[in-house]
């Protein structure tokens, strides 16, 4: 029996309504200046709309920020349009490498030009004045491969070792000069990145992460697509990325999706009696899965015995014979040669849903099983690996602050027995949603933000995993579903 509790969807979420204000931000520009003095001047600071923007490898989320009521006013939160041309950065930099990086930087300027207009008409809608040729100031975050297409500027340095930017510090350009037809006159803002693949979205991770308060060691981990963490050590810094893959997104799962009506983000299985408890968000009957739900709905099949340590889902006759549910046994199926665990089925989906809409099949299968062990594996060994060259152990970690796709509904039991973290982090995980894109308001707002982690930024150690052979061995032992 499948039981489903709605959960209220608020896209808006977790950014703060007041900030500070402090100091002038400087910044590198197009023609190679290392300073734009007109920066604040060419700002008004007291009215109109404001636009932060988080580019993801697999997800952009677009902020409407009011300056004179100094609060969000709208988020929208999109598939990276990019996702087409390849799930990773490392073939999107290949697409590049054979002559088709104008075509990936035009697709991030079209679908921003696209964001910017919904924002922008929500703006008018809700009685606001918009000029012809009002100058909007945007703020940018991103990973550096992101921020490197979206400024079309050469990626062949972040293709392999040793890796390289085009471009240090942060940058400042117009909308016309990146070829925006619509908003030629946005002045546009982007956050320094810290390596080669450690970017400006990791750098407003620590900036929102400073201004909260940190004590002891502390552990930042940005979940994504490319998963980047900072370990503060003490008044030292130290980064490093590994490629976690977009699984933890809803991307190369069967099912998956990110947060959005319908979108299962919990998942609970009673082993005695077969019951399923499924948590979606409302709006929409169930349709799919998140990262989240994907997480615990792997770890609950663990503690059925239905998915084994070393990944592999049973098939129905196995599950019969190790006297599995037979509820949860009747859920092993085969789908066009694939074999899968039926979580919800269309009619289960759609009961008690009618004016919702229909609901569709969940099932995940057993190549949706690799990609999250993937992705697992990475990120247990970046954890391991930065914390072993800075001498430390995962004892040592006072707190873990975890942003990015799994910032918001991580249950810390599920993810810990699955082995994505150490368990040494038991009671020490705090989320703190999209603090990148959090940092890129503050960007917005403070003007002396990132100035501030710009020179932050020069100051932090990055640790090259892609070298270690450590990171190697750690990455195949850590895709393993246990407590490590």
């Amino acid at each position: 029996m499948v039981i489903l509790r709605e959960h209220p969807w608020e896209e808006k979420g977790g950014l703060p309504s007041v900030l500070g204000n402090e100091g002038a931000g400087r910044g590198r520009g197009l023609d190679g200046k290392t300073e734009n003095e007109s920066w604040e001047a060419g700002i008004k600071r007291g009215d109109g709309p404001g636009i932060a923007i988080d580019i993801g490898t697999t997800t952009v989320v677009a902020y409407l920020w009011d300056f004179s009521r100094r609060e969000v006013l709208r988020a929208i939160s999109q598939e990276n349009c990019q996702t087409s041309m390849g799930a990773d950065v490392m073939m999107r930099i290949m697409h590049a490498q054979r002559g088709r990086g104008e075509v990936l930087h035009q697709m991030l300027v079209d679908q921003f030009q696209r964001m910017l207009g919904e924002l922008l008409g929500f703006w008018q809608e809700a009685g606001n004045t918009l000029l012809p040729d009002q100058e909007i100031p945007v703020s940018v975050v991103g990973n550096p491969t992101m921020c490197h297409f979206f400024l079309n500027q050469d990626v062949s340095g972040l293709a392999g070792a040793p890796f390289r930017s085009a471009y240090e510090g942060n940058f400042f350009c117009t909308g016309e000069e990146l070829g925006f037809q619509r908003g030629r006159k946005l002045r546009i803002q982007v956050l320094s990145g810290i390596a080669a693949h450690v970017g400006g979205d990791a750098l407003a991770v620590l900036g929102v992460a400073e201004r909260r308060g940190m004590e002891g060691v502390t552990l930042m981990v940005d979940l994504g697509t490319n998963a980047e963490m900072i370990l503060a050590n003490r008044g030292s810094l130290t980064c490093c990325s590994t490629a976690a893959g977009p699984a933890l997104e809803g991307k190369g799962i069967a099912c998956g999706v990110r947060a959005k009506p319908g979108a299962v983000t919990g998942v609970k299985i009673a082993p005695k009696t077969g019951n399923i408890v499924l948590e979606y968000l409302s709006g929409a009957a169930p349709m799919g899965i998140t990262g989240t739900g994907l997480l615990e709905l792997m770890e609950g099949l663990c503690r059925c015995g239905i998915l084994t340590r070393e990944g592999y889902l049973l098939e129905r006759e196995e599950a019969e014979k190790s006297n599995i549910h037979p509820k949860l046994s009747a859920r092993l199926v085969t789908r066009q040669g694939k074999r899968g665990f039926l979580l919800c089925g269309e009619d289960e989906a759609s009961r008690g849903n009618c004016c919702m809409g229909v609901g569709k099949e969940i099932i995940l299968y057993q190549d949706d099983v690799r990609n999250v062990q993937l992705a697992k594996g990475a990120i247990l060994a970046g954890i391991q690996c930065l914390l072993y060259e800075s001498g430390l152990s995962p004892e040592d970690v006072e707190e873990v602050l975890v942003a990015g796709a799994l910032g918001n509904h991580l249950r810390e039991e599920a993810v810990l027995r699955l082995g994505l973290f150490p368990r040494a982090f038991r009671g020490r995980i705090s989320l703190v949603g999209n603090s990148a894109g959090i940092g890129a308001v503050r960007m917005l707002v403070e003007s002396g933000f990132a100035e501030a982690m710009e020179r932050r930024a020069g100051e932090i150690a990055h640790l090259e995993l892609a070298e270690m052979e450590a990171f190697k061995k750690n990455m195949m032992d850590g895709m393993a579903f246990r407590e490590f």
